[in-house]
């Protein structure tokens, strides 16, 4: 393996463990807000940095895997692993402090709704998340005015935060808090990442194949 091939394994490696500390970031804020909307509203802030400063998301990368080459899907699924590591990096640290106590309650109630659902409700929860994912960082792409851009990255996860969609690398630092690694827990994140992939998928195949038909 070249050089060149290790330093960008090494480098999506880094990108994605920053936007798990991310994503975990926001999620933090959450648990501690008790208004839903306000803690949706602050939750942004990690796809923000993320796309501010360039870092690797699994959701925000996983749109575009029709459209890039078979390098991207290997690239993709080392982001997820980066993720995975970040988040629960970051929920290590978040359980040597007493942020824990100050929201067992919220940590309870994910608990519940988490592990107390089943695996096609996840499926079908994620699959709505992985839409506004794809919305929120193809419209950051694509929109020329930077109010619009915010915006456009703002309300749709703002939107899956208060409908409570599945997010696999908010689940990873949820879980990181609430439960040992597991069977479990592995096979519970497994189908909220296969959710979220056909709903970042949706809207650009549906895309491809309107082209197709001209």
């Amino acid at each position: 393996m070249g050089k060149m091939v290790l330093k960008r394994i090494a480098r999506t490696l880094v990108n994605s463990f920053l936007a798990g500390m991310m994503i975990s970031l926001g999620g933090i804020v959450y648990l501690m807000t008790d208004n839903v909307y306000i803690g949706a509203f602050l939750f942004t802030i990690g796809l923000l940095v993320i796309l501010l400063y360039g870092y690797d998301l699994y959701t925000g990368k996983v749109g575009y895997l029709l459209e890039n080459k078979i390098d991207y899907v290997f690239e993709t699924l080392l982001t997820w692993v980066g993720n995975l590591l970040g988040a629960y990096a970051m929920g290590g640290l978040v359980r040597l402090t007493r942020l824990t106590d100050l929201f067992k309650e919220s940590l309870d109630k994910v608990e519940l709704t988490k592990f107390g659902d089943n695996y096609l409700s996840l499926l079908v929860m994620a699959f709505f998340c992985g839409i506004c994912i794809y919305f929120a960082v193809n419209s950051y792409k694509k929109a020329e005015q930077p109010i619009a851009r915010f915006l456009l990255v703002i309300i749709p996860i703002m939107v899956f935060v208060v409908c409570g969609f599945e997010h696999c690398v908010a689940d990873m630092f949820y879980f990181s808090l609430i439960k040992p690694f597991s069977g479990e827990t592995l096979s519970r994140l497994l189908t909220v990442t296969v959710g979220n992939t056909l709903g970042g998928l949706i809207v650009p195949a549906l895309r491809l194949l309107r082209s197709k038909l001209k």
